[in-house]
């Protein structure tokens, strides 16, 4: 690449490709140019101060400074709206995301937050409660980033927001002299979207050509999700209301299916408590061997390319399972617990395919940006060393930057249903990509 004026160099093309430099590369080999790239994927866009940070500390050394940074949680930010007589409603809280992204100095944190957001997904607008459960909500993806997946799908299903969303608050076994049936959405949204997918696949991501589940296998975990509600003494007048908002779900177990329950080749016993039917079926489906490629397949088209080779996938996917993933220097990251996305993460920005020069001009890799992220990265880009976070409210600060993100077709955290702005198998009909048998997943918000 030659030498490219400041500008230019940092509003490149809406195509964001791989990050290609020789896997263990030291800091002093990293050119502006690769830095750049490098920050394309792993934030939400370079700025002069990050790019010479990526060049003095290398990827690695940036990677493990980031996770060091403990940044500002959801629910604090709000806490301190609230003081300053600005009390937050939630279809303001795009606005904390927008200081977040533009600002917040744990990027790489903020920007797994983010792809995490699209995996296990609600909707801001969608959702009747108070702000700070949304909050909670976000600190939990959070907390994840670096963090376990099985952990956050356990949080994510006592989470008031997600059962708002997802229509399992208050949900209530079958009754048969009522033709009552209990709902399916989460059953089938954890399955589907959260954890397993449609098909059973190789560790590679490939398709094996088998289903994952049935119908028989949602009704049988609907019935697991009975029971739950807000703390308090009557289930059926229970709600999300001030109160409680930042209380995980209860089990009320008169309101619990009591009979057993099958689903994905197992069966939760009869006479537990909703607690404990919850758990053990959240076992046995966290256990499911689709979980490694699902999620890595997924955590790769979110950072650096929409096709990444079998064998790409396969590496995410035994970082992600085994819980470690070791960095070209030779030193491990993780925690040795299955589902470990630090060790994931760690892996989809130092793999060879994501660093390697060759990938540079390859037509097959990298990824369209999603409009947020064009958005960020043109702001980052333009603005000098000194931008920081306002000291007025979120609110006054980034109307308009929320006005444009309905212009732009993507609020975030609010994406139009529950399979996100845009499917990972997206195929942009009539396109050169369709004829080439890829997906484009971002141009389906186009």
């Amino acid at each position: 690449m030659t030498t490219f004026s400041r500008t230019a160099l940092l509003w490149i093309s809406a195509v964001s490709g791989a990050l290609w430099l020789a896997t263990g590369a030291q800091a002093e080999d990293i050119s502006r140019e690769d830095a750049v790239r490098f920050l394309i994927q792993a934030s939400f866009g370079p700025t002069e101060a990050s790019i010479r940070q990526v060049q003095r500390l290398g990827y690695e050394g940036w990677i493990e400074k980031q996770w060091s940074i403990p940044g500002q949680s959801a629910l604090d930010r709000m806490a301190e709206e609230e003081k300053a007589n600005r009390k937050p409603r939630k279809l303001k809280f795009h606005d904390y995301f927008w200081e977040q992204a533009l600002y917040a100095p744990d990027q790489l944190r903020m920007r797994t937050t983010f792809a995490l957001s699209q995996i296990v997904v609600i909707a801001v607008n969608e959702i009747d409660y108070e702000p700070v459960t949304f909050a909670l909500y976000v600190d939990m993806l959070r907390r994840a980033s670096d963090g376990n997946y099985c952990d956050l799908i356990r949080e994510v299903t006592y989470s008031p927001a997600m059962a708002d969303y997802l229509t399992y608050f208050k949900n209530e076994p079958a009754d048969p002299v009522t033709g009552r049936a209990p709902d399916e959405n989460y059953a089938r949204e954890i399955m589907q979207l959260f954890t397993i997918g449609l098909e059973e696949l190789h560790m590679d991501g490939t398709p094996k050509g088998k289903e994952t589940y049935t119908s028989a296998d949602v009704e049988g975990l609907a019935s697991v999700f009975t029971g739950l509600a807000s703390p308090g003494k009557r289930f059926k007048r229970s709600r999300i209301r001030e109160a409680n908002a930042d209380k995980p779900l209860v089990g009320f177990p008169n309101f619990h299916e009591q009979g057993p329950k099958t689903f994905l080749g197992t069966t939760i016993p009869g006479g537990l408590t909703p607690e404990q039917s919850v758990d053990q079926a959240l076992d046995h489906l966290l256990a499911h061997d689709n979980i490694p490629p699902f999620i890595a397949k997924q955590l790769i088209q979110k950072f650096v390319t929409s096709n990444p080779s079998p064998d790409y996938v396969r590496r995410v996917a035994r970082a992600f399972k085994r819980g470690t993933y070791t960095m070209p220097s030779g030193k491990d990251v993780g925690s040795g617990q299955r589902c470990d996305v630090k060790a994931a993460m760690a892996a989809v920005l130092l793999d060879r395919e994501a660093r390697n020069a060759r990938f540079a001009n390859d037509p097959t890799f990298g990824k369209v940006r999603e409009p947020v992220m064009r958005l960020t990265h043109v702001i980052r880009a333009l603005s000098d060393d000194q931008y920081k976070a306002p000291t007025t409210g979120i609110i006054q600060n980034h109307g308009r930057l929320r006005q444009n993100s309905a212009v732009h077709n993507q609020w975030a955290f609010s994406p139009p249903s529950v399979f996100g702005f845009f499917r990972p198998g997206y195929v942009a009909a009539g396109t050169r990509t369709a004829e080439a048998e890829m997906v484009a997943p971002e141009m389906q918000v186009m």
